[in-house]
């Protein structure tokens, strides 16, 4: 994980508590603040991490995000210590308002409705609530200047993750906020190169795995890819690169699965019980897999996370793994390192 802080780690914004700081690896890194932990739509906490992971993915670019728990206490220290939160530093805030029948939610909109003009004259803001005639009222605001609400149904960490990111390349944040920072463009002498290189595949690809461990909270996550009678894994978190036989390996036995595969217990699982990798000194219990296609249906490889003890499925976003199958498929498809066989 790149950035000084450690993913998750409590920070102060010189407000009256501490919140979540995310760091996500990648050139030109955004700073975002998210305003509000709870899902839109029933209320469950982490909807944070989930828009800072698809924010990750959906604007290609390294991430500093501070997330408050609570959106009304937050839009409350807002009002009261406008000038303390130094709110330029964020080239957007996210404002996530409690759903409807919770206690909070009025309250929150009535103290987002204090602040947002303010917020707008510094920033871009997103909305997201599942009140419908909430959310258009605070669009109509938003419209006028740099903000926007989402629509009820849309209230989820994916359509959210799109519209910042769409809102960050209208506004083109990127290029104001360098002008802002440094006064004037840095001088490019003739042959010299004006951006820094793109960081090699192994290291993206070793990101990518990184976060999703991480995400998953397993022993091991990997990203294998077929060729010919060998699996290489390319990129790994908890476990070893290198080539081994293709033969005998999860990641074989379910390459002709479309789609995830989940696999709660391996060791309960007929067909996958008597593979060496379930049975060995360090046995592999549970396991899920999402299918790598640089090119649509071709098949080169899988994005793989497994522990050493069996576990509940209910407890996972497993789009999330879908959401880096994905964008492992952009980097090597850019990258061009394809295997030589693929299924």
């Amino acid at each position: 994980m790149g950035g000084a802080e450690a993913p998750g780690s409590t920070a102060s914004l010189g407000a009256p508590f501490t919140v979540r700081r995310y760091s996500r690896p990648g050139l030109n890194a955004y700073r975002i603040l998210i305003l509000g932990d709870q899902s839109p739509r029933d209320g469950r906490s982490g909807f944070g991490q989930a828009l800072v992971n698809r924010l990750w993915l959906r604007t290609q670019h390294g991430l500093n995000v501070d997330v408050v728990g609570s959106a009304l206490t937050g839009l409350r220290s807002l009002r009261a210590a406008f000038a303390s939160w130094r709110v330029t530093r964020y080239d957007a805030v996210v404002v996530v308002l409690p759903p409807r029948g919770f206690r909070t939610q009025r309250r929150a909109a009535r103290a987002l409705a204090a602040v947002l003009g303010r917020l707008l004259e510094n920033t871009s803001v997103t909305i997201a609530s599942d009140d419908g005639e909430l959310s258009a009222a605070q669009g109509r605001v938003g419209a006028r200047t740099r903000g926007g609400a989402l629509p009820a149904e849309a209230s989820t960490a994916d359509a959210v993750a799109v519209h910042v990111d769409q809102q960050l390349r209208d506004l083109g944040v990127r290029t104001a906020r360098s002008a802002r920072n440094l006064g004037h463009a840095p001088r490019v002498r003739d042959g010299e190169r004006s951006a820094p290189a793109e960081p090699r595949i192994d290291v993206r690809l070793g990101s990518i795995v990184t976060m999703v461990r991480e995400s998953f909270l397993v022993d091991t996550a990997a990203i294998n890819i077929f060729d010919g009678d060998d699996l290489w894994t390319v990129a790994a978190a908890g476990s070893d690169r290198g080539r081994r036989a293709r033969e005998g390996t999860l990641c074989e036995a379910i390459s002709a699965n479309t789609g995830l595969t989940v696999v709660p217990d391996v060791w309960a699982d007929p067909q996958l019980q008597m593979l060496d990798v379930a049975r060995g000194p360090i046995p592999i219990r549970f396991y899920a897999a999402y299918p790598i296609e640089p090119e649509r249906g071709r098949r080169i490889g899988t994005l793989c996370v497994y522990d050493r003890f069996p576990r509940d499925p209910d407890g996972y976003d497993f789009t999330l793994l879908r959401d880096f199958a994905q964008l492992a498929e952009i980097e090597i498809a850019e990258a061009g390192r394809l295997p030589s066989t693929e299924v």
